[in-house]
């Protein structure tokens, strides 16, 4: 362990500490980790608190130290001749180390700081904090041109959820009307009885998205109405499940779960639940992010491995809100997937800078690319795909940085808790949030950095490191400041994730595509974001 003294964005001095991973949880395979009591058992022993952790790691260094005997001069001194000393670990032999494979040192002045959570711009430019409940920044949700379809069983329920609707959209500024008209009963689970409800009400009317109403008794519906409406038809949809809406009622939580359900479907449309305040300074840099998620070997491939999912967003304004997706399906066992893999990326990155420049009236200046599903080993394999990025970058007079983003980084960041009226004081904490360490754990040959965006209060966190393989814009600054506050962005969730939020789109894309539609989204839908 190595302990760092850092200073906080308001002045405050902290300990922190940088504990390497020890050892490495190998040998769970997928079907492990669909087995709920199995994965809840073994968190048991690998999702400890950091206190605990520190407390494990310092008997596993324990078992390193070197143990001596006595000799006869001690004798004399009236010691027993097998009584034994402990020798610092740091003194140990070499050759000991050696055998053992183990190298252990002390770093000192590790660069680490915290970045200043980001400000918002609201409804009606209040800056307010993040949680609080206020206006979204951007309204799609038109208040009449929407249907709801239900199981004919669940009609009761129906006025319950319409009443939760309306008292939830007063403090979300949202005007959505609910009259009888919008409510369709359903009277058995033949889901092509359900298409062919929605398409004939899309005939008659202009409508802009679909509610379905599912209970567990039709819960295979999801899948199916899920690919009708993002593949087939190209509309948004939201599902809610009548069992979980029902659970949270009796807890009284039933006003937050339909607010995210509001404020999910406005970002489905193209709304924005919030906007950075980003200055002058960084929108006169017109700054496209964009996100590539792909990886064989991940939750994106399907039935032995023979198709992936590469998924692609892009934003498409100066202030991040706005966003362009994508996704193609890939054979994976063809000889030539990686020369169509890049032609996919070639294709979008083209029509994402056309996208901007239509929003903008300009085209984008920078563009930052984060790509997951690439381990430290693998990057000589997609040198190819960025001398493509490099082409198109260069042809449009544009600068750009290309990050590869690890989720899976064999690093852990402690802070040392050192509040003299709390309790915990003197234990080992995980950090607040923003925490970044530039030096001495990265690499000294790349532009390198760790990134704890999220607070974590289960388990020990675990950071996101970022390393920028290839790029010419001159303002590493900030990238850092733009990754950490784009973190807070995601749609889905009201504080921040693990990964800028284009990424995080994205991923979210992979997985709906691998284990719900399986198919290509619709084209008319590339400018929204259902599949959230």
């Amino acid at each position: 362990m190595i302990q760092v003294l850092y200073k906080q964005s308001d002045g405050e001095q902290k300990y922190g500490w940088y504990v390497p991973e020890l050892c490495k949880l190998i040998g769970v395979n997928e079907s492990d980790t669909e087995n709920n009591k199995f994965m809840k058992e073994l968190a048991q022993y690998t999702r400890l608190e950091p206190d605990q952790v520190t407390k494990q790691i310092d008997k596993c260094v324990e078992l390193f130290n070197d143990e001596t005997i006595r000799t006869d001069e001690d004798k004399k001194d009236g010691k027993e001749k097998n009584e034994k000393k402990q020798i610092d670990i740091y003194n140990t032999s070499k050759k000991k180390r050696e055998f053992y494979g183990i190298e252990i040192t002390k770093m000192k002045n590790l660069k680490s700081g915290h970045i200043i959570q980001p400000k918002f711009d609201y409804g009606k430019q209040k800056k307010v904090p993040l949680n609080k409940d206020t206006q979204v920044a951007s309204l799609k949700m038109p208040s009449t041109k929407w249907i709801c379809l239900y199981h004919k069983s669940l009609e009761k329920s129906t006025y319950g959820l319409s009443n939760d609707i309306l008292y939830c959209q007063k403090r979300l500024g949202i005007n959505l009307k609910s009259e009888d008209s919008n409510w369709i009963p359903m009277g058995n689970d033949n889901i092509k009885n359900w298409e062919d409800t929605v398409e004939e009400k899309m005939e008659e009317a202009d409508i802009k998205f679909v509610i379905f109403l599912i209970s567990k008794e039709n819960n295979d519906l999801y899948k199916k109405l899920k690919k009708f409406s993002l593949c087939e038809k190209g509309y948004v949809s939201q599902v809610i499940n009548f069992n979980k809406y029902i659970d949270l009622k009796n807890k009284n939580k039933q006003a937050s779960y339909i607010s995210n359900i509001l404020t999910q479907i406005n970002c489905k449309l193209g709304g924005a639940n919030y906007t950075l305040n980003l200055g002058e300074n960084i929108k006169q840099r017109d700054i496209m992010f964009i996100g590539i998620d792909f990886g064989l070997n991940a939750s994106h491939t399907w039935k032995r491995r023979e198709k992936g999912v590469i998924t692609m967003v892009a934003t498409r304004d100066k202030t991040f809100s706005k966003f362009y997706a994508q996704n193609e399906i890939l054979k994976c066992k063809e000889n030539n997937y990686l020369l169509i893999l890049q032609e996919k990326i070639s294709s979008f990155i083209n029509a994402a800078i056309k996208k901007y420049e239509k929003e903008e009236k300009t085209p984008p200046k920078n563009i930052i690319f984060y790509r997951q599903g690439i381990s430290e080993y693998s990057v000589e394999n997609i040198k190819s795909e960025i001398r493509i990025i490099e082409e198109i970058c260069n042809l449009n007079k544009i600068y750009y940085y290309y990050v590869v983003v690890n989720l899976k980084a064999s690093v852990k960041l402690f802070e040392l808790n050192m509040n003299r009226t709390d309790r915990e004081r003197g234990k080992y904490k995980n950090p607040e949030t923003g925490l970044v360490v530039l030096n001495k754990i990265t690499d000294l040959n790349k532009f390198e950095f760790y990134l704890q965006p999220q607070k974590v209060t289960q388990g020990s966190a675990t950071p996101t490191q970022f390393r920028v393989i290839y790029g010419n814009m001159n303002f590493p600054e900030i990238l850092i400041k733009l990754t950490y506050w784009t973190t807070f962005i995601y749609p889905n969730w009201k504080s921040a994730v693990r990964i800028p939020h284009v990424l995080k789109i994205a991923e979210k894309y992979s997985s709906m595509t691998a284990e719900v539609t399986r198919d290509r989204n619709n084209e008319n839908i590339s400018d929204l974001l259902p599949g959230l």
